[in-house]
């Protein structure tokens, strides 16, 4: 780079004068005077160093361009470094058009018509195929024309109501409502599960011809909801032989049938020997608070209801149940409300329930699943804490799952192919304990009312 001369000179603190532009006497000594310019790279428009030297202003000055003989002042030279950095703050960089130009094409991409993902023709494929078939299409242009337009005719909330009515699944498009209500009334709707006795079956049909399936198939079960835990229960049963399972009849909806799958609904007559009559005493509307609590709770017991051991506290809920029902312009107890509130959060054991629940895969393991169901609705009575009691209902769902045997629980919670999902240290000892006495001492302590 040649030296700039200066047209004036100045002096330094030691007297001596030289060239403002000039090289330093250090600098001197390790550079020769004419110094070829390095280069120091593309500086930041947006984050120029934060200390320049004289030299690297100069030298990015003339890498850019200027004639240095025309920067003559100190400030000159600052002046025009700073515009050069202000100039090149308008120019994008070539990483800025990079982007601007996938940004251009992301853009360009999003206009065009999407093509639909794998997960969306699955998602879509499962939804059709509800039935195994494609039930829309084979109803709509295969035949039943007559019933096809009798519900395609209504409204979308009324063909839902003739489902709900039937017990069956609504969600979907109205013409897959249409198709479930055109099924239903040509071969019935679908059952119940024999296994289970709470959950509803779903059938596959092995062709769309309906000459062909005559309205039988693969029926399986997914399960159901068990409102006393707040969780879902699986099941797994199957049958291929469709004589097994038979369709209920097609209800209309002012005959709609009995709910279908809840616990809670199934519970008013899920023991055939229990006289499901609220059997209050004479003169019970007008007895005092403590009476009217022992003799809804003594109703309670003998149906069945789920409360909790200790008589003071299931006497403490009936007493709290009957003060929200009662009939205060009457001033009397609404013996009939009160059993039907308490009904909806502690209803008796269904058939299942008291079965020990869904039979496991492998049936040896149906009675320690059974006994982990035992424990988590004691829990529940007695107010245990939520995440254990759902723990206990997670395991037991995993346990029937299985294709083998349990037959330690120390291996359940162990890392490895015996591993079990959601079955930790404290569960393993529970199911240890019960291969060995058949039974759990936390459910003899619930049980006996001993612990709280």
């Amino acid at each position: 780079m040649p030296v700039i001369k200066r047209h004036r000179n100045r002096t330094d603190a030691d007297g001596d004068s030289e060239s403002e532009y000039a090289p330093s006497r250090s600098a001197s000594k390790s550079e020769p005077e004419d110094v070829a310019t390095s280069d120091v790279g593309e500086i930041s428009a947006r984050s120029p160093p934060a200390a320049a030297s004289v030299r690297e202003k100069k030298n990015a000055l003339e890498d850019a361009g200027v004639d240095l003989f025309d920067v003559i002042e100190r400030s000159d030279l600052e002046a025009t470094y700073t515009a050069l950095m202000v100039e090149r703050a308008k120019k994008p960089s070539a990483n800025a058009n990079a982007k601007r130009a996938k940004k251009n094409d992301a853009f360009v991409t999003e206009a065009a018509p999407a093509l639909a993902s794998p997960t969306a023709k699955k998602k879509r494929a499962a939804k059709v195929l509800e039935y195994g078939v494609d039930i829309v299409d084979a109803y709509r242009t295969l035949g039943n024309s007559s019933t096809w337009d009798k519900y395609a005719s209504m409204k979308a909330d009324e063909v839902k109501s003739w489902l709900k009515a039937n017990n069956m699944r609504h969600s979907g498009t109205k013409e897959l409502n249409v198709a479930r209500c055109v099924d239903g009334e040509t071969w019935g709707a679908l059952p119940g599960c024999p296994r289970c006795r709470a959950g509803k079956l779903r059938v596959h049909y092995p062709s769309a011809d309906a000459a062909v399936h005559d309205g039988k198939g693969t029926w399986t079960c997914g399960g159901f909801f068990d409102d006393a835990l707040g969780l879902h229960q699986n099941c797994y049963f199957s049958a291929d032989d469709s004589d097994e399972v038979v369709r209920e009849r097609w209800r209309t909806k002012d005959d709609p049938a009995p709910k279908f799958g809840s616990s809670a609904a199934a519970g008013s007559n899920a023991n055939a020997n229990v006289d499901s009559r609220a059997d209050f005493v004479s003169g019970f509307a007008l007895f005092d608070r403590s009476d009217a609590a022992v003799e809804l709770l003594r109703v309670a017991r003998r149906l069945k209801f789920q409360l909790p051991v200790d008589d003071q506290q299931a006497k403490v809920l009936c007493l709290t149940i009957l003060m929200a029902t009662k009939d205060f312009e009457a001033g009397a107890w609404n013996g009939d409300a009160a059993l039907s509130a308490l009904r909806e959060e502690h209803a008796p054991l269904t058939k299942t329930e008291l079965s020990g629940g869904p039979p496991a895969r492998c049936e040896k393991n149906s009675a320690l699943a059974s006994a982990l169901d035992r424990l988590a609705r004691l829990e529940k009575n007695a107010g245990g804490d939520a995440f254990k009691i759902r723990s206990y209902v997670a395991a037991a769902s995993e346990i029937r799952a299985l294709d083998r045997v349990v037959d330690s629980g120390k291996a359940c919670a162990k890392s490895g192919p015996t591993k079990v999902k959601g079955i930790g240290k404290g569960i393993a000892e529970k199911i240890d304990e019960f291969l060995v006495s058949g039974t759990m001492q936390r459910i003899l302590e619930l049980e006996s009312g001993a612990v709280a």
